[in-house]
């Protein structure tokens, strides 16, 4: 069984028990410098980590962004973009203060 199957079968197992309405989709994070796939759609405006996921399961396609385009704290240091930082009221002005 190749690799592409094998998420198939898990994708497919997971949206059986789960009753999604939707494929669930994966998150990856890419090193500066390194090349991305040439079928993912990168995104050049602001958006939100949750806007991502949506996009990728209703549209069917992976997309992508970079990290000055994140503008949510909170998503950021959920997919280890930043640290968590310590007061989460202060989240979004330690998040601008990284970049």
């Amino acid at each position: 069984m190749n690799s592409n199957s094998t998420w198939e079968v898990v994708s497919d197992t997971i949206r059986e028990h789960l009753r999604l309405s939707t494929y669930p989709v994966s998150l990856r994070l890419f090193k500066k410098g390194e090349t991305l796939p040439k079928k993912v759609r990168i995104l050049t405006r602001e958006v939100v980590i949750c806007q991502l996921g949506l996009i990728a399961r209703v549209n069917h396609e992976p997309v992508g962004t970079f990290r000055e385009n994140v503008k949510c704290g909170i998503g950021a240091a959920c997919v280890g973009l930043i640290k968590t930082p310590s007061d989460n009221h202060k989240m979004r002005e330690e998040y601008l203060r990284e970049e």
